[in-house]
Order: structure tokens, then C-alpha cells, then sequence
């Protein structure tokens, strides 16, 4: 492996080069330490973090001794030099993936590469690309190091066949699907873990069981088994884990929390992505950190004091973007900056200090590298990266929502008045018990009300939402309050009534249409919470010739095939989907969105927007349409909340954590028989106007919160450099051609890492 006198290398740190002594090499635990003679002195040092220091090609040993080879030979060292890729200030992943340059995407990369803990939280906006960002990564780490070859992404059962097509045609990564005994496998085979492999596996199906580390009665099974060996391995098993969706693990009691933790700890890379906005204030975020850095997070009062240091270096990594501010004013803060007690900035801060008292010259170049020496002291930045949608210049899609409302026929009204007084009179007699109860049925009724009399009439059990999880199991029995409804929905009559004259139906019908002649290349997304739902829609478009596919989650078709149908389909095909349906996937070769019903919570009109509203989408505007009955408990939910807080024509951002506690507020509002419209009225103002003053505390912390640099333009700066064409690999063949003629590849002196900062 190495011999005593050979030179090598830390392959995380290829500037540090030592020599093998002659001590034998020792077995620790599974592991080969060899002595390495370094700089700093000797050091036992794992096999895996070595390497042999590659041969310096001639054209370099010659300049090194004030020699000058001739133009082609130097152009052939470096090519050299950069293919072996540990070129600081390349990005090899530029170029190499079927991807679109968009600059705010490699700031994970560089981040990563240049994090003390080897690992991040990528918690940028939906829609700006995470896994994208993922695959450059990986692509980078395979670059830099060819012996990086072991991918495992953990992601939610929905996403898996997704995350396998982004990789395949993005990144050209054949990664297969596997379970917790397909993964055993895979560890527990010696040549497969040699020659690498690239999995996916959903967070449910290899999550360990409760008991598995129970020393007295241990559990069975592949998950089990699956734990105990990440528990018990004493190297890495994985040079890059990635956790999808990763704020399922911001419970430390859980088992989800558990398997990122005993995965993280045998991987040498880690990433975790999650558009969940962050909110410094919460502990769930300091859960996510420890698993990426445990020394640093472990302790809360130390996660406090990092929050409490991070304050000035934000402020004076501010005054440094900022002209504004002039050099004396910048040198100010920074000579106010304290030594961080858990931030070590206290020899880089005595050099910065240094250089502004002698005088910097306020010029852009000068100002970029300031800001970034002062957020380059900053953990919390080096660990999160945080990319927002408005900061995204080439991001920039025009929401056009459009509200269409009308009021209900005579028979709508009447059957919508009925039910809606039998759904309150079981509300009062049952002591508003059944909350979640109430206001689903009150939401079908909203939904489509030819639908929910066909279900109650049927008396065939709780409708619930299009939720794979919380799904009614065949043959459920009705509950009281669906027999109670189905004693009034036992006319076929007017069944047929609600049917023949569906208002709703009419407006949906009236827009395609009028949509198709504005526009006739287009394609169209209708979106709705109830499976039955969208099979009565699906039956009543088709009778009037249109074309229509269905995503939900009793779909039983690859969802991702779907979606490549549904792209290939031709114009005027519409997609009938649920937010189960739809989730995880993209959907932004489509412009126009319809909501046929509207939750409750606008984090699912959120998440339904952003299937068309991200990364890809070509048009500068996209039209959403919402179709609402006058004078129906929709109506107050949109004019009270969705209008007053700017729903759907902006982002949620960081106001999305606080909406679930304002939903739970409006749905015991709305389903609390003992208020009279005007008492509902007063209190459902009351909770948007305690909305609107949290949405501005979460704007002004997501503006103040320490660390979290939104756009760092240092970062960008150094992406955008590296993009340059100086800074990219030239045509190989004419390298290729002239190493196999003159045996240029043959063993010769070493050479440290070197910074090329022009091509010839």
C-alpha cells in the first residue's frame, strides 16, 4: 500500500505533504495507520486519508528551477496539474452535467468543500434546484477524488423514482433502488463496497426498529441488522450520504433522527436539503446541525453563544458589501469584533485588523475579498447554505393569480345550506370533539358538492384527503356524522340535479376553453384534495373531449412516467393531481395552474405552485386560477386569509412554520357552532392580524439572522470566476496524444498545490 520513504499526501488537504517512516504499520479497529513524517511532526494516520503524491511533469520541475520548456510542454503540465483535480479555485463539476449554469447553485459545492465538518444544510427556497445542487456536488467529489465512488441518497418513499431520474439524465449516475436488506447486502460484499455503487432508498424503508439496540431482546430484520452494522463499523461506508426532505429529522427522539445519525457517522461526506425556512429560535435546527457537526452543537448554551457571536460578523460582513460604508468606518467594526469564545477567529481576525489599520483601497475586488475573510469565521455560514428566491436574479417568474367566483344555483344552495346546518348540529351535540372530522367533511362540501351527495348517499365511510398515509382502509365503516349526512342525501333526483347543473364544473369548463383559444400550445394543471374528486372530474372532461391523465396517490403507475407522458402529450391535455400526486415532482415545462378547491392551509396551495413555479420554467409568468362559490366557508377562508397576507402572489418564504398554528386557529373558527357569523367573523380577523404581525417578526429575523448569509457575494464571485473559460479544461486529445508519444506519465519529482491564476 505504502512503503517507508514514499512520499504521500492528505487526500482532504493535498497541500500537506509527509513522508512514511519506517514504523510497521499498525491495525486499529479495521483500519491501517502508517507514520507519516509531516511538517508539524510525526502523525499515526489512517490508509484511507492518504495518497501517493502524484509525478510533476517536467515543463513544472523545469520553471520551478528558473527553467523555461518550450509553450506546449507547459500547457500540457497543467492540463496535467488540473486533471488530477485539486485545483483550489476550479470547479470541476462546471460543465461535466447535463444542467443549466445557474451561479447561486455551485455556492453548496465550494461551501462543502470547504466546511471543517464536511458537511451541510442546504436549505434554500423551493423550486431553486436542491437536488440539482446534490448532484454537482457528488459530481465534484468524484472529480477531486476517484476513489470516491459510494453514493447513498436517503429521500421519502414519493421521491425515490424521481431522485433516480434526476441522477440518470442530469449527472449520468445509474443509481438503483434499494431496501434495508438490499443495502445490507450491498455493505456486507467486500468487492462491491471496492468498486462502488450509488443507491437510493426511502427513509421508511431502512429506518432502524424500535429495539434494535437493545442489549437483552434486539429486533429482527433486515432494518435491524441494517443498523446494528452502521452501528458497529469502524470505517466509512459511504463517501457521500444525502438526506432528502432532511426536516423529518429535527426530532432527535426519533427513529428517523436515528438513522441520519448512525449513517452520518460512517460517511465521509453528508449533505441534508430541506425548503423548510429556517428559524434560529428553535431547537429543531440545532438537531439538523448536530448531525452535521456534532462537537460544535452538541450543547445548547454553546449553539447560543456561536447565534450570540455570529451577530457582529454579520454586521461587519454587511459594512464590506456595503459602498456606502467607507474603509474607516469598516476598519472600526471589524478592530471591535471580540475573540469568539466558540468561533476560533482569533488569528485570522489579528491579520485582518492588520491590513485595514496599513490601508485597503476601496475599490469592488477589494470589498468581495474582505467580506469574504469575515464570513469565512463564521460556523453557522460555513454549515448552512440558504439561497431565497428573490435574491435569484435569473429567478424571476410573474405570479398571475386569478380569483373566479360565482354564486351557486337554487338547488346548490339549498343542499349546501342543509348539509352545512347537519354537519354544525353534530358539532354542538358532540361537544366539537371531532375537529379534523368537521372540517374535512365541510371541505368536500366545498370541493365539489355533486361528489360529496354521491359519497354520502353511499354511506361508503370517511372521505379523507388524498394522503397515502391517512387513507380510509377498504370497507370502512361510515361514522356517525356520514350517517348522518347520507340521510339526506338519499334522493337520486337530486343527485342527477347537482350533477346536470355542477356551476363549478360550467366556470372550470368555461376557463379551459378560454385558456385553449388564448394560448393553444399549452397544457394544463387542475388541482384538487379529494381522489373522488378527481375522477368525477375526470369522467364529466372526457364526456366533452378533453384529454386527461390522473397523479394521486391511488395511482398505481410510476409517477415519474406519468409526469414524462404528460410532458409528451400534446397540447391541451390536462392533469387531473392531487398534493400527494404531485409532490416531489417537476412540472415546470407547464405555465397554467387551476385549483379547483383550495385547502385550508396555503402551505399546500404553496407546494402545489411550486411544481410549476422553479428552476426550468421557461415563461415569464404563470396564470393560477382559483375557482370559488360565493357564499361558501371557501370564500371566507380566501378573502380573510389568502388575500389579507398575499397568499399565492408571493412566496411564503419564512412564513410558512408560523401558518400550522394559524390553521389549527381558523379551523376551530370555522367548525365552533357556538359562534354566530359575526362572533366567527371578529375572531377569524382577529388570527390574520396576529398572522400578519408574526409574518413581519419572521421577515425581520430571516433579515437579521446571524450567519445565514442569503447570497453570499463572495461565494458567487469566486463561482463566477471559476466559470471563466481560462478556468475550464481544455480539449484532452492533444494532452492524451502527446503523453502515449513522448512517456511524459513516467514516475518524476513531486509538486505541492499550486494556484494557476491564467490559462496560456
Amino acid at each position: 500500500m505504502f512503503e517507508a520513504g514514499e512520499r504521500v499526501r492528505l487526500k482532504n488537504d493535498p497541500a500537506v505533504v509527509g513522508v512514511v517512516t519506517d514504523r510497521p504499520p499498525e491495525e486499529r479497529a479495521g483500519r491501517t495507520f502508517f507514520q507519516i513524517e509531516l511538517p508539524t511532526g510525526r502523525r499515526s494516520l489512517p490508509a484511507n486519508q492518504l495518497e501517493h503524491v502524484l509525478a510533476a511533469p517536467d515543463a513544472l520541475v523545469d520553471l520551478r528551477n528558473g527553467k523555461l520548456s518550450a509553450p506546449t510542454d507547459l500547457r500540457r503540465a497543467l492540463t496535467h496539474l488540473r486533471m488530477t483535480g485539486r485545483l483550489a479555485d476550479m470547479i470541476y463539476s462546471m460543465g461535466a452535467t447535463n444542467t443549466e449554469f445557474h451561479a447561486y447553485q455551485f455556492k453548496p459545492v465550494l461551501k462543502l468543500l470547504n466546511a471543517p465538518s464536511r458537511g451541510l444544510l442546504i436549505a434554500d427556497e423551493v423550486g431553486l434546484g436542491k437536488t440539482i445542487e446534490a448532484g454537482l456536488i457528488w459530481t465534484e467529489l468524484v472529480a477531486r477524488n476517484h476513489d470516491c465512488r459510494r453514493l447513498l441518497v436517503v429521500c421519502p418513499k414519493p421521491l425515490v423514482e424521481k431522485w433516480r431520474a434526476e441522477l440518470r439524465t442530469k449527472f449520468n449516475v445509474d443509481a438503483r433502488i434499494c431496501g434495508a436488506a438490499e443495502l445490507l447486502d450491498t455493505l456486507r460484499d467486500d468487492q462491491e463496497r471496492r468498486e462502488g455503487f450509488q443507491v437510493i432508498a426511502s427513509l421508511s424503508a431502512i429506518r432502524p426498529p424500535r429495539g434494535w439496540d437493545d442489549p437483552d431482546e434486539p429486533a429482527s430484520g433486515a432494518r435491524a441488522d441494517l443498523a446494528r452494522l452502521l452501528n458497529d463499523s469502524a470505517q466509512d461506508l459511504f463517501d457521500l450520504a444525502i438526506f432528502d426532505e432532511a426536516h423529518h429529522l429535527r426530532n432527535a427522539e426519533t427513529m428517523n433522527h436515528k438513522l441520519a445519525k448512525l449513517v452520518t457517522d460512517v460517511s465521509d461526506y453528508s449533505l441534508f436539503l430541506s425548503a423548510t425556512p429556517i428559524n434560529l429560535r428553535a431547537n429543531d435546527l440545532r438537531a439538523l446541525l448536530k448531525l452535521i457537526d456534532p462537537d460544535t452543537f452538541e450543547r445548547e448554551y454553546l449553539f447560543d453563544i456561536l447565534q450570540e457571536e455570529n451577530v457582529p460578523l454579520v454586521r461587519a460582513w454587511e459594512a464590506a458589501r456595503d459602498t456606502r460604508v467607507p474603509m474607516h468606518e469598516l476598519a472600526e467594526l471589524v478592530g471591535d469584533l471580540p475573540e469568539g469564545r466558540v468561533l476560533k477567529t482569533g488569528e485570522r481576525l489579528k491579520r485582518l485588523r492588520e491590513e485595514l489599520e496599513k490601508g485597503i483601497v476601496d475599490i469592488p475586488a477589494n470589498r468581495v475579498k474582505l467580506a469574504a475573510r469575515i464570513e469565512e469565521m463564521s460556523l453557522l455560514g460555513s454549515t448552512i447554505n440558504r439561497t431565497r428566491r428573490r435574491d435569484v436574479a435569473e429567478f424571476k417568474v410573474e405570479r398571475r393569480p386569478q380569483t373566479v367566483k360565482w354564486p351557486m344555483n337554487e338547488a346548490e344552495d339549498a343542499f349546501y345550506q342543509r348539509a352545512t346546518q347537519r354537519i354544525e348540529a353534530y358539532a354542538f351535540a358532540n361537544d366539537i370533539n371531532e375537529r379534523f372530522l368537521l372540517a374535512q367533511t365541510q371541505r368536500l362540501l366545498a370541493s365539489s358538492l355533486a361528489t360529496a351527495y354521491r359519497h354520502w348517499g353511499e354511506r361508503s365511510g370517511f372521505l379523507t384527503l388524498d394522503e397515502e398515509d391517512d387513507a380510509s382502509p377498504p370497507g370502512a365503516l361510515p361514522g356517525p356524522l356520514i350517517s348522518a349526512l347520507g340521510e339526506i342525501c338519499d334522493d337520486p333526483a337530486v343527485l342527477a340535479e347537482l350533477e346536470a347543473a355542477d356551476t363549478k364544473l360550467a366556470k372550470l369548463l368555461d376557463w379551459l376553453r378560454q385558456l385553449r383559444e388564448r394560448d393553444p400550445d399549452q397544457k394544463f394543471i387542475v388541482f384538487s384534495s379529494f381522489r373522488r374528486t378527481i375522477s368525477y372530474l375526470a369522467a364529466k372532461l372526457q364526456a366533452v373531449g378533453f384529454a386527461i391523465m390522473e397523479l394521486h396517490g391511488g395511482v398505481k403507475a410510476d409517477r415519474q412516467e406519468i409526469v414524462s407522458r404528460f410532458a409528451d402529450a400534446p397540447a391541451g391535455t390536462i392533469l387531473l393531481t392531487s398534493e400527494v400526486g404531485g409532490e416531489g415532482l417537476d412540472l415546470q415545462f407547464c405555465r397554467i395552474l387551476i385549483n379547483w378547491d383550495l385547502p385550508w392551509n396555503p402551505m399546500k396551495v404553496e407546494q402545489r405552485i411550486g411544481r410549476i413555479d422553479r428552476i426550468g420554467q421557461r415563461s415569464p409568468s404563470i396564470d393560477i386560477i382559483n375557482l370559488i362559490a360565493a357564499e361558501t366557508i371557501e370564500e371566507q377562508v380566501y378573502d380573510r386569509l389568502y388575500l389579507r397576507l398575499g397568499i399565492i402572489q408571493e412566496t411564503l418564504g419564512d412564513f410558512e412554520p408560523i401558518l400550522g398554528e394559524i390553521i389549527r386557529d381558523i379551523e376551530f373558527i370555522l367548525t365552533n357552532p357556538e359562534l354566530s357569523p359575526e362572533a366567527r367573523a371578529r375572531e377569524f380577523d382577529r388570527s390574520i392580524q396576529a398572522a400578519e404581525q408574526r409574518k413581519m417578526q419572521a421577515e425581520e429575523l430571516e433579515r437579521e439572522a446571524p450567519g445565514l448569509v442569503a447570497h453570499g457575494d463572495s461565494i458567487l464571485q469566486k463561482v463566477k470566476e471559476a466559470y471563466a473559460p481560462h478556468k475550464r479544461l481544455p480539449p484532452f486529445s492533444p494532452f492524451i496524444s502527446r503523453i502515449s508519444s513522448d512517456g511524459t506519465g513516467r514516475p518524476s519529482r513531486s509538486v505541492r498545490q499550486v494556484r494557476i491564476s491564467s490559462w496560456p
